[in-house]
C-alpha cells in the first residue's frame, strides 16, 4: 500500500472493519511514497525511466463507474464493520 494511506493505516484493524481483504497480515506490504520514489528513479536512472515507459505503454484505461450494474455489485461485495448490503438492503455479516 503506498502514500500516506497506506503509510499510515493500521493493517490489522483495516482487516478487522473490512477495508481491507481477510489475508494475512505479511500479505500486506507498505511502501511509503512509491509515487516520488518512482519520479526520483526516473530523473536519475535512464533505465528505470525506460522501464516506466515500457510499463506505461502497457496499460490500458477502464472506466469501472460505467456499466450500470458497477455500483451495486461494488456496494454488494465491501462492507464495513458488520453489514453489507444485499439486493439494496443492509444484512448481518456473521
Amino acid at each position: 500500500m503506498a502514500g500516506a494511506f497506506g503509510t499510515y493505516i493500521d493493517v490489522s484493524s483495516a482487516v478487522t472493519i473490512g477495508l481491507l481483504p481477510s489475508l494475512p497480515l505479511a500479505r500486506f506490504q507498505q511502501v511509503g511514497n512509491a509515487a516520488g520514489m518512482g519520479a526520483k528513479l526516473a530523473l536519475i536512472s535512464l533505465n528505470k525511466r525506460a522501464e516506466a515507459q515500457a510499463i506505461a505503454s502497457r496499460v490500458h484505461y477502464i472506466e469501472l463507474a460505467s456499466p450500470p450494474d458497477f455500483m451495486p455489485t461494488f456496494l454488494e461485495t465491501g462492507y464495513l464493520g458488520r453489514y453489507r448490503m444485499r439486493h439494496n438492503k443492509r444484512e448481518g455479516i456473521d
